[in-house]
């Protein structure tokens, strides 16, 4: 591993991977018990039609929602000054682009900057 490289090592990547991976977990263990939370209603009043109707959403779109919520993050962590997803963040990736270095045809690892594209 070069300390001085711009790139993640392996290590870095898997721990990435993971961080991702578990996040996504969490989230869906989060949706699956605010839908047992939400069956557990049973008095007839405002709230359990509300729940009922939480329930039913996050049974057919809960997959939907968990993209949505991701995608936002994500996108907010890419425009903030991280400049990486937020899985990346955590363990200090930053999102780089390569531009030319001079004019001997080499290229350099830059950091992203406002107009770039994401």
């Amino acid at each position: 591993m070069d300390p001085l490289s711009p790139l993640p090592s392996f290590l870095e990547m898997k721990m990435i991977e993971e961080a991702a991976t578990a996040a996504g977990r969490g989230m869906k263990l989060a949706i699956e018990h605010v839908i047992q939370r939400a069956s557990l209603i049973q008095s007839p009043s405002w709230r359990s039609r509300v729940a009922r109707f939480v329930e039913n959403i996050l049974k057919r779109h809960g997959s939907e929602i968990r993209l949505l919520i991701t995608y936002a993050v994500n996108r907010q962590c890419l425009r903030s000054n991280a400049c990486a997803p937020l899985a990346e963040s955590m363990y200090g990736g930053r999102r780089a682009k390569l531009g030319p270095a001079g004019d001997n045809g080499q290229y350099s690892v830059l950091p992203l900057n406002d107009t770039d594209k994401i």
